[in-house]
């Protein structure tokens, strides 16, 4: 049986963001008219038993299994600056 393990109960939360937005926003950036940095972020964070939940509804006969302890941080980052000053929002 395929599986996805994650560390303690699945609620750390990170900000992740789909590839093709990260695409978009490299373009962007690359055509950005002065040398700046952005953060490439969704702008909100989701637990990783909420991953495994998107991952598992797509690749059936795939279980979700816990294991141990997860003792790191969730992280929530801000996007205002990407918003505001790029004019642009991730999609996916």
């Amino acid at each position: 049986t395929r599986k996805i393990k994650i560390f303690g109960d699945g609620s750390r939360k990170k900000d992740y963001i789909h590839v093709s937005d990260a695409a978009s926003l490299c373009l962007k950036v690359a055509q950005y008219k002065s040398n700046d940095i952005f953060l490439g972020v969704q702008g909100h964070s989701i637990s990783n038993l909420e991953v495994a939940s998107i991952i598992k509804n797509y690749l059936k006969n795939i279980s979700i299994e816990f294991e141990g302890e997860d003792k790191s941080d969730s992280y929530y980052y801000n996007n205002k600056k990407l918003k505001e000053t790029l004019k642009f929002t991730p999609q996916a």
